[in-house]
């Protein structure tokens, strides 16, 4: 079983090339939502509404994500140290996850390839898991209007990445590069291409 690290840009479309690998065959593991149910638990409820205040909750006693971005991605001093707080309460959880489901996994001989997509992967050390990385690419405009219909507004879009590994080195660190600026059909015919070096090998 192989297993194959997703990395590019904020928006370069990471989750669209894992899905396609995953329709070819491959797991998926999808470390953002395994973020997403880690902020579920309430031992991490309650440490973030002891450093933060309850105002980070939701009426219903969920996290409110907008309000945590607020505070780990403003643009004042503080906020990488609250940033790197919450990747130290949270990076531990999603590591103890994914190992998990990776060992469930290698217990099946009919699982070739496993995709793991995390959009800090190499910040939070699973590079090291990985055999090999692939790099999405797509420009600048593009990533840029896919962040926005996520609401973002630019600012905030590159602020976040500017805190996330450079595209530079996520790119030298990779096997393969999937050029994301054309049309889905270009970029599911690359897909294509790498699956069949990874399962023929």
């Amino acid at each position: 079983m192989k297993l194959i690290g997703i990395v590019g840009g904020i928006a370069s479309g990471k989750s669209f090339v894992s899905r396609a690998f995953q329709d070819l065959g491959a797991k998926w593991i999808d470390a953002d939502a395994m973020v997403h149910e880690a902020y579920r638990l309430p031992s991490v409820l309650h440490a973030i509404s002891q450093r933060w205040g309850t105002h980070v909750l939701d009426q219903q006693g969920n996290l409110d994500r907008r309000q945590v971005a607020s505070i780990v991605f403003a643009s004042n001093p503080g906020a990488k140290s609250e940033l790197a707080w919450l990747e130290a309460l949270v990076h531990p959880l999603v590591a103890e996850q994914i190992e998990d489901q990776l060992e469930q996994w290698r217990l099946d001989p009919s699982i070739q390839v496993v995709v793991l997509d995390a959009p800090v992967l190499i910040q939070a050390g699973w590079d090291r898991l990985c055999d090999k990385l692939i790099f999405v690419d797509a420009d600048e405009t593009q990533r840029m209007s896919r962040a926005q219909a996520r609401g973002w507004t630019r600012e905030e879009w590159q602020r976040r990445e500017s805190l996330q590994t450079s595209l530079e080195e996520k790119l030298a660190r990779s096997t393969w590069s999937i050029d994301n600026n054309g049309s889905p059909a270009d970029t599911l015919a690359q897909v294509r291409m790498i699956w069949k070096s990874l399962v023929s090998n």
